[in-house]
């Protein structure tokens, strides 16, 4: 509250969060799509098709929760008590630093994630797509399906099937690269590609 209270019961902050947060946090973390599928099967065809598809869209909900973060005072009067028990300009300085740090590496998480997925010709955002929208845009080519190679003569290959760690910290380099110029080793290839590098190129100014 606004004494600024510190409260350590553990039965009062379970109840505070069983109130609160809970239900969101249960809802977006439960695997629905599985457990739909491990019922209905991944083939399901009609009403059992649409349930599987809803169950997918809940995975959105996971969004939702990034709102905790807007308590970004709490966390602000935090760093400024902790500010003030150090009283070193040298290590307040450092974690000045750091913070910066963290917040550039909190973008490039979600960019990269994000680049990813409109990168798919499916994902999470597909399933909010009309089915003729979806099939139209799963036919155009994609920065993730193109072929590649080495060189001439070598094997070809894309990003959809290098390992997930693998993609993850080609996106993430990616979208740092952004940030200074274009990477020449992908380029946006459809409308919503380009679209999306736009925007983050006019953020990363």
């Amino acid at each position: 509250g606004d004494d600024q209270e510190v409260i350590t019961d553990h039965g009062v902050i379970a109840r505070a969060y069983m109130r609160g947060w809970f239900s969101l946090d249960f809802v977006s973390t439960m695997p629905w799509s599985r457990i739909v599928d491990a019922f209905v099967g991944s083939d399901g065809a009609g009403p059992l098709l649409h349930v599987a598809k809803l169950a997918k869209m809940l995975k959105f909900l996971r969004i939702i929760r990034l709102m905790k973060m807007l308590r970004a005072k709490k966390i602000k009067d935090i760093w400024e008590r902790l500010e003030i028990r150090i009283g070193s300009v040298t290590v307040i300085q450092a974690m000045y630093l750091v913070r910066v740090l963290l917040v550039i590496v909190a973008i490039c998480h979600w960019n990269a994630c994000i680049f990813w997925m409109i990168g798919r010709p499916d994902s999470i955002i597909t399933d909010f797509l009309p089915d003729a929208t979806r099939l139209s845009f799963e036919r155009l080519p994609h920065w993730t399906t193109i072929s590649r190679s080495y060189g001439i003569g070598q094997e070809e290959w894309s990003f959809a099937e290098k390992p997930m760690v693998e993609a993850y910290i080609f996106c993430f380099y990616w979208t740092l690269g952004v940030m200074r110029t274009m990477p020449a080793e992908v380029t946006p290839v459809n409308l919503a590609e380009r679209t999306f590098v736009l925007c983050f190129m006019f953020f990363a100014l």
